[in-house]
């Protein structure tokens, strides 16, 4: 098991890595037959520009990836990463924003009028945690926080493993345009 501080760790070197394009070569897969022992879980955007595995440049394995339009926590979201945690044995939880997300963007707009019903659920979830800002940037963090505030309150499990110091769940923004990842927390 990796604690948290390490797998942060690895997290931010793999992201200098991908930066750099200078990529891990993958394992043989028959070394995932038994199982999976991850080293963090993310919680991201589904948005096609973003994904985890390679912007952390981590193998196959390492990572549990959950995924949803603006990164929200819906029950199964957070469902997940409890499995994660109880389960896998994951001591970082990494909630992971991005520039130019188009679910913010919608969320932002108030324009419901050609947004599919289910779509609107998303965008309820990201306007409940967001102030009135018209920045894109400063919108996705605070949704990002709130992610967070909503995987500690809504989730014992997490909320136990929180409580012993055995876990922590992070922030991100990924800046598309860069490749860098920025860490923060509330």
């Amino acid at each position: 098991m990796v604690s948290h501080e390490k797998a942060l760790l690895r997290l931010l070197e793999g992201n200098e890595r991908f930066r750099a394009q200078q990529p891990l070569l993958p394992e043989e897969l028959s070394q995932f037959v038994a199982g999976q022992a991850p080293i963090a879980a993310v919680l991201s955007c589904s948005d096609s520009r973003v994904p985890p595995e390679l912007i952390f440049n981590q193998s196959l394995g390492s990572l549990f990836i959950v995924r949803v339009a603006g990164n929200i926590a819906g029950e199964s979201q957070i469902g997940s990463l409890e499995f994660a945690v109880k389960n896998l044995g994951c001591n970082l939880i990494v909630v992971l924003g991005h520039t130019h997300c188009g679910a913010i963007k919608a969320a932002l707009s108030n324009d419901d009028s050609a947004v599919p019903p289910l779509m609107q659920s998303i965008l309820s979830v990201i306007r409940s945690g967001i102030s009135k800002t018209n920045d894109n940037v400063v919108a996705t963090k605070e949704n990002v926080v709130h992610t967070q505030q909503r995987i500690r309150t809504e989730s014992s499990a997490i909320q136990n493993a929180l409580d012993a110091k055995g876990i922590a769940v992070v922030g991100g923004l990924y800046d598309i345009e860069t490749g860098k990842v920025d860490f923060f927390n509330p």
